[in-house]
């Protein structure tokens, strides 16, 4: 589930890969009334994503300045090539029209989020890790609202709390709290950096609870509709991975890791990029579908 770390990898659907994701969903919405199963259900699955997320955190993080177009066709990758988990829930059923409705609108809530980010930068000049740099008081919700918003979207199959952060432009900033030139420790920003660790944290706490009881009910009662608007989510997640604030500034040159230069993502990212996106959403959705025959097969048998 760690791997949920990596934009476009859902931590959602790697507990149903494994075949853990009911029980975890079981386990966080009994989290009150049967505390101490729950909570041990929970804990190595939490202890062992948070130290892959961890890992993985500072891969992407210097990886994504010397190649920021091939890993965003990376992430990509993993979002389409995951998408049977999700289509396999409305393949072959009634539907309604109302459901297509939904699905457009959050097609075009997800694409939107990047692009308004985007326009925000070209018009206003607004940068968010500018905001972080300066403490500004409404960035304290925002990583509140950003903790909250990824958890949920870690216990929805299909949609990936890291690319939510991506895609609303706060990936980098929320790793760049504890590594590189813009850590909480260099200077004196260590008190509000612990804060917004803190708030950070509690987000996600909060994101999970109201999350886990919601889904399960969801499921239950609206099981398709739910499914529709994850599909379109996901689908408008995979335009805004190449249309966000964050890697806008490397498609003229700007924002590149020092030493490099603009020809590197005019060059061999684009070629480099374009085969990774197919070669990878090959293979995922080749290793997703086997995990699913195999499920079939044990349902059958």
């Amino acid at each position: 589930m760690g791997l949920g770390a990596i934009p476009g990898v859902s931590a959602g659907t790697m507990a149903i890969v494994v075949g853990i994701y009911d029980r975890m969903i079981s386990a966080i919405s009994n989290l009150r009334k049967d505390f101490k199963n729950s909570f041990f259900t929970l804990l190595p699955l939490f202890i062992g994503a948070a130290i892959s997320a961890a890992v993985l955190f500072v891969a992407v993080k210097f990886s994504y300045q010397y190649a920021p177009f091939a890993i965003a066709c990376v992430f990509a990758a993993f979002t389409l090539g995951s998408m049977p988990i999700i289509t396999k829930e409305v393949k072959g059923k009634p539907f309604k029209s109302s459901w297509i409705i939904l699905c457009v609108v959050s097609f075009l809530v997800a694409a939107g989020v990047g692009a308004f980010s985007v326009v925000a930068r070209v018009l206003w000049n607004f940068s968010l890790q500018t905001a972080f740099d300066n403490r500004e008081i409404w960035v304290y919700f925002a990583v509140f609202a950003a903790g909250f918003v990824a958890a949920m979207a870690c216990i929805i199959p299909g949609i990936s709390g890291a690319m939510i952060l991506y895609i609303a432009g706060l990936y980098n900033p929320v790793i760049n709290l504890f590594m590189g030139e813009h850590a909480m420790w260099k200077g004196n920003g260590l008190g509000t950096g612990i804060l917004l660790t803190v708030l950070l944290l509690l987000g996600v706490l909060f994101g999970v609870l109201v999350t886990g009881k919601g889904m399960e009910k969801l499921l239950e009662k609206h099981r398709q509709a739910t499914f529709y608007v994850v599909i379109g989510f996901v689908l408008g997640s995979v335009v805004s991975m190449f249309i966000n604030q964050e890697i806008w500034p490397y498609y003229y040159g700007a924002g590149l890791a020092e030493g490099s230069s603009s020809m590197i993502i005019q060059g061999w990212q684009y070629g480099v990029g374009a085969v990774a996106l197919v070669a990878l959403t090959i293979l995922t959705l080749y290793v997703i579908k086997k995990h699913l025959r195999k499920i079939e097969n044990t349902d059958a048998a």
